[in-house]
């Protein structure tokens, strides 16, 4: 039995995959053409750009993964991040927060 593929099914799945692809590929990429460059042609092209600036790049791969990752399932950012409480909505669309209480207004 032959089954179609619906590719709106897959469409999420496959969006989450590009995007961690594409973030680790931003981040990697240049120090490994570099690399490349200095393997082949000039041992010396950008060390120092490498060794101070590329070699931190690594850091924002590993700090970027889990956000990307929070906000490609909205359902699981809605449970982590609390409501607003129990507030109204205006006619225009905006949210009303609940007023809080001072010290001035419960004297």
């Amino acid at each position: 039995m032959k089954r179609q593929v619906t590719w709106e099914k897959y469409r999420k799945m496959i969006v989450q995959l590009l995007t961690f692809a594409l973030i680790y590929l931003i981040f990697v990429l240049p120090t490994i053409v570099i690399g490349l460059i200095q393997t082949y042609w000039f041992p010396t092209f950008l060390d120092d750009i490498q060794f101070s600036l590329l070699f931190y790049l690594y850091y924002y791969l590993y700090v970027l993964t889990p956000i990307a990752y929070l906000i490609s399932f909205p359902r699981l950012l809605k449970k982590l991040i609390p409501p607003y409480g129990d507030c109204r909505v205006d006619r225009l669309g905006r949210r009303i927060l609940p007023t809080v209480n001072t010290i001035e207004q419960i004297q």
